[in-house]
């Protein structure tokens, strides 16, 4: 199950609508989200609700990045990709 178009719509939008401190803290939630679930990974096949939550971090960060540099759908492609080969599959 990956992340819906709406979703990812909800996504921008909070990122849109944040200030400085808030992006850092939804940057900051993302990676800590991604860090344990990587560690699951490595341990273990991760649950479904894991396997989302880290669909939403990689989300997070993909679209955090791609507003800040200013890029468009095939960034963000390309760096979902590697997002999952580093935090899950690597």
């Amino acid at each position: 199950m990956s992340i819906s178009t709406t979703e990812q719509v909800q996504i921008q939008g909070q990122i849109d609508d944040a200030g400085s401190a808030d992006l850092q803290r939804l940057r900051d939630e993302a990676e800590d989200a991604l860090e344990l679930i990587s560690i699951y990974a490595g341990m273990r096949g991760l649950t479904g609700e894991e396997n989302r939550q880290a669909e939403w971090a990689i989300e997070v960060l993909v679209r955090l990045e791609a507003t800040e540099k200013g890029k468009g759908s095939f960034f963000r492609a390309k760096r979902r990709a590697q997002l999952v080969i580093q935090y899950i599959a690597g």
